[in-house]
């Protein structure tokens, strides 16, 4: 917990933008203490933090706190992920509103941004054979962007861009960007084309 923890903050404190102090304020540890206040404050890596806590609490068998831990993230950044996804380090919601349901994989340096999520679909909605509770499985450094989708048994490679508002129902392979309901892959080569992803490849 506490290493994923360490890489979580890691992706956050980049994110505040507080600047070293000078003299007396110039200490490595009251610098880290600034970005993690600023971190809780401006972004939720709270709900990050009580999703690592909730798996925590889980593992040692304890009663009523994980749900807490759920509840809290609900009400406070409306954020839902499911007690058996698996989610590697570096791990960033930037916004809120983020829904992972079902036996999510997620890698590590993932990013979702709001109105987006991962998990379960109906298999007569897109084809798909019914495989229980198994969900996506996403490779390293995927970024989701505002309304992503990422739906049923599914693997998206390492290094993927989502557009917004995008559905993705199939696999996607690594480095690849796509777009659109369904999502498709596009030729970032082309002017016109990276143009409509230019905010998922800054």
């Amino acid at each position: 917990m506490f290493e994923n923890v360490r890489e979580d903050f890691r992706v956050y404190a980049h994110l505040t933008g507080v600047k070293p102090g000078k003299g007396l304020f110039a200490a490595s540890w009251l610098f880290d203490t600034r970005r993690f206040i600023a971190a809780l404050w401006m972004f939720p890596f709270s709900a990050v933090l009580l999703f690592r806590l909730k798996r925590w609490l889980k593992d040692r068998h304890a009663p009523i706190l994980p749900r807490l831990c759920d509840w809290l993230n609900i009400v406070v950044w409306q954020v839902q992920i499911a007690d058996n996804a698996t989610i590697g380090p570096g791990f960033c919601i930037s916004h809120g509103q983020v829904t992972i349901s079902g036996e999510v994989k997620i890698g590590r340096n993932c990013t979702f941004n709001p109105y987006s999520g991962c998990g379960l679909v109906h298999k007569r909605k897109t084809g798909h054979p019914w495989e229980g509770l198994v969900g996506p499985t996403l490779g390293d450094n995927v970024f989701v962007g505002v309304g992503g989708r990422i739906m049923g048994p599914i693997t998206i490679g390492d290094n993927v861009r989502i557009g917004a508002n995008s559905v993705v129902i199939h696999d996607v392979p690594k480095d690849a960007v796509v777009i659109g309901i369904p999502a498709r892959p596009i030729d970032v080569e082309d002017p016109e084309q990276r143009a409509l992803v230019q905010d998922v490849l800054d």
